[in-house]
């Protein structure tokens, strides 16, 4: 008896022990992310720039490993065309496998894609394209104007035929009193009956042009937010990809509808809080609802 009761002791300070232990450990853990600090850059980004450009003017910060900017990389890179601007997105992690992510905003100039020339001839260079050029002009024009004396003269014979064609019609009126009087009178009968056909050909007409609107325009896509505020460091635009919730449509991918993100303008790098507005287009054209985002810079 005496020997169940020291085993039952044994037990419990042994579970004790080892849940002191695991609290000890839990304690002691880090848990906290990184954090990242920006400079003030005028980086302008084209295509050719390579990802330690892009490393530059920026740091990460641990509570417990202290500077570990050297494990920054970049997770991707967004470009705009439309706004001449890319968004850059970062992440870093510690030792203790914690992990932070931020985006940020560059300017950007892009080249425009190689195209082949119109005018070949114009693409060439010395005495031969020049006199190439010349004499496509000339013979362009010389068509230009046969064309157009072979237009004047088709046109002065129609008028020549219309007018004769008149005459007799006149002539003939004249000679036939009567039957002119019941072509004018079957003419006024016809009339009311085309202009009742023409409402009904109109009202036809309009309803097929709102069914091909609707068949063409689609669904508005629709954005969602995980959260309605957001706070960032000057000169630090906000993690879009943590803020945005979802971005759905009828058709198009939410990477597509990511690259037609808008947002109102707002002074990323002066303290403040701002009411921004968040849209996006799906490839149809049509613009989603605006979401509203409050963004507390400090």
């Amino acid at each position: 008896m005496k020997q169940d009761k020291m085993a039952a002791v044994v037990f419990t300070a042994v579970n004790l022990l080892l849940l002191i232990v695991c609290i000890v450990f839990y304690v002691r853990t880090d848990r906290k992310s990184p954090e990242f600090r920006f400079q003030v850059s005028d980086l302008t980004y084209n295509e050719n720039m390579g990802q330690d450009r892009l490393l530059e003017n920026i740091t990460a910060y641990d509570a417990a490993d202290g500077d570990v900017t050297g494990r920054i990389v970049i997770e991707k890179i967004v470009e705009s065309r439309k706004e001449s601007a890319v968004v850059v997105f970062y992440a870093v992690s510690d030792s203790a496998g914690n992990v932070a992510k931020i985006s940020r905003v560059f300017p950007a100039k892009f080249t425009e894609n190689n195209k082949m020339p119109d005018n070949p001839a114009a693409e060439k260079s010395g005495p031969d394209a020049e006199s190439l050029s010349d004499g496509g002009r000339k013979a362009e024009k010389a068509s230009e104007e046969k064309t157009a004396a072979k237009e004047e003269g088709e046109k002065a014979l129609e008028e020549k035929t219309a007018a004769k064609e008149e005459e007799a019609s006149e002539g003939e009126k004249k000679d036939n009193p009567e039957e002119n009087a019941q072509e004018d009178r079957r003419e006024a009968e016809e009339e009311p009956e085309e202009a009742e056909e023409e409402p009904e050909k109109d009202a036809g007409k309009s309803m097929k042009e709102d069914r091909t609107d609707s068949l063409t325009t689609g669904e508005k896509p629709v954005i969602t937010l995980k959260a309605s505020e957001v706070t960032t460091s000057a000169g630090t635009a906000p993690a879009w990809v943590e803020v945005i919730g979802s971005l759905k449509d009828d058709k198009d991918s939410y990477e597509t509808l990511f690259y037609n993100l808008s947002v109102s303008k707002y002074d990323v790098n002066k303290a403040g809080t701002y009411k921004v507005a968040l849209t996006t287009k799906d490839s149809d054209g049509n613009s989603s609802e605006p979401v509203t985002l409050t963004i507390h810079v400090k």
